[in-house]
Formats: structure tokens, C-alpha cells, sequence
């Protein structure tokens, strides 16, 4: 048999909890187009309390609520990309492959080229593989999706 007693003496103050104050908030929020660590090191002086994990948590918060417009990321997106004008040439976010695309400023300047042709691949998550494929031939715009599913070895075209 044996007996066992413990005794914990706290040696070491306990840290206070501090908030953040309203005040603390603006500061990040006017910040915002700053790297949490930077806004830390531009407040912390006035604030001795305040600790960088704190700031970063409120500049997620207040991003978030800069730019979220949906809780779907891809809806979110393509709110936040007509609100800045940009002109959505495709879009599907409600089933299969989800997917948006745009044109931006850059597509105007090109436009009156006689030929003119951009891809892109991806990877993501889901094991999908995509090659978009966007061509301007004589003031035509064409678009080709190449979509290949790893998981069941599958190939389509959109």
C-alpha cells in the first residue's frame, strides 16, 4: 500500500485576464493593411497588457468582418469581386465542380489582340486536377475546363 499526498504552493502570480478595449480595436482596425505582428509593435508601448496573440485574434475578427460577405468562400468571392467591378464570366457555386471566373483590367487591354491564349492547373484538396483554358481568337472569347478525378480515374470537359 502506498499513500501519496501533494501540495501545489503557487510560487508565481497568477496573470491577470485583460480585454481589449474599444479603443485597442480602432487601432488594429485602422492597421488592418498591416501584419498583426507590425500593428502589435505600433500599440504595444501604449498598451503594456495587451499581448500579440490578442492582437492577432482581432485583426482576424475585424478582416473577416471587412470581406466575409458569405459563409460560402466561393460565394463570398465573387460578392467581393462585383462589388470592385470586376465582370464574372462564369460561376457555379451551388453543385458539382464549384467554380468562378472573371475578367480584370488586364483582359481589357488584351482584348484587341488577335490571339491572345491563358491556361492555369490546379490541385486541390478533393484530388480533382483542372486545366482551365481561356483564348481569345479574332475578338471571340473561348473557354475549355479539362476536369480529371483522381479518385475514381474519371476524365470530363466541361
Amino acid at each position: 500500500m502506498a499513500s501519496l499526498e501533494l501540495n501545489h504552493d503557487i510560487f508565481h502570480q497568477r496573470p491577470e485576464k485583460n480585454g481589449v478595449t474599444q479603443e485597442i480595436k480602432d487601432q488594429i482596425r485602422q492597421q488592418l493593411h498591416l501584419a498583426p505582428k507590425d500593428i502589435f509593435a505600433s500599440i504595444e508601448s501604449n498598451y503594456p497588457n495587451l499581448t500579440q496573440k490578442q492582437v492577432h485574434y482581432w485583426w482576424t475578427n475585424l478582416m473577416q468582418q471587412q470581406y466575409r460577405r458569405d459563409t460560402d468562400q466561393l460565394i463570398s468571392a465573387r460578392y467581393l469581386l462585383q462589388e470592385s467591378g470586376f465582370t464574372i464570366i462564369l460561376h457555379n457555386d451551388t453543385s458539382g465542380i464549384k467554380y468562378v471566373g472573371f475578367l480584370t483590367t488586364f483582359f481589357d487591354s488584351l482584348k484587341n489582340n488577335n490571339e491572345i491564349i491563358i491556361d492555369a492547373t490546379c490541385n486541390n484538396k478533393h484530388n480533382y486536377y483542372c486545366l482551365y483554358l481561356f483564348a481569345i481568337y479574332y475578338n471571340v472569347l473561348l473557354t475549355l475546363t479539362y476536369n480529371y478525378n483522381c479518385r475514381q480515374n474519371k476524365c470530363t470537359w466541361l
